[in-house]
């Protein structure tokens, strides 16, 4: 069965009613976009904000090899509060999770089956810049959930990565003088 299923039909034809839809997990003021006009609502009641926000998408793909995908957000048009998270994106974007869905429509633009997940990732990166006018845009990139697959599961076997977890164990406190030692058991 295909990812669209009985709905594939939809989108085989020479039209394709769809959008894409985003959303951001901002610490404290959740967003959800999607790439039409005005607010939509979805089949499981989410309001989603029109185009005033979400301009574009880019670098989905589907993932080939073992590069770490990268995707880019392009919002326009955005109020103060989406310009606030972007200075303050070390605290309240970076880390955070996002998901990208689709919507199917039918030949009248009303709704067709549910939202189709399609990526999921971490926020990563927000920039904003003023345009002409006096209206903010911003950049938002995210990496797949893949992306930080080479960092340890449970950090460093270090005293400093363990302090930082757990301030006042010391249960790593002399892994870096083990190396080479002879311990001699029972001592």
């Amino acid at each position: 069965m295909s990812f669209l299923g009985p709905d594939a039909p939809a989108v085989a034809g020479p039209v394709a009613r769809l959008a894409l839809l985003a959303w951001f997990d901002f610490v404290g003021d959740p967003r959800w976009y999607w790439t039409g006009f005005g607010p939509l609502r979805t089949s499981d009641g989410q309001i989603w904000e029109g185009t005033a926000g979400l301009a574009t998408i880019s670098g989905l793909s589907v993932p080939i090899g073992t590069a770490a995908q990268q995707v880019s957000f392009g919002l326009s048009g955005v109020d103060p509060r989406v310009i606030a998270l972007a200075r303050q994106q070390s605290a309240r974007v970076k880390g955070r999770d996002c998901s990208v869905y689709l919507q199917l429509f039918n030949e009248d633009w009303s709704l067709r089956g549910p939202v189709r997940h399609v990526w999921s990732g971490l926020l990563d990166v927000m920039t904003y810049k003023m345009e002409a006018g006096g209206t903010y845009s911003v950049d938002l990139t995210a990496e797949n959930l893949w992306a930080g697959r080479r960092k340890p599961p449970h950090g460093y076997y270090t005293d400093a990565d363990q302090q930082a977890r757990f301030p006042g164990d010391l249960g790593c406190q002399y892994v870096a003088s083990l190396p080479g030692k002879t311990i001699n058991w029972p001592g």
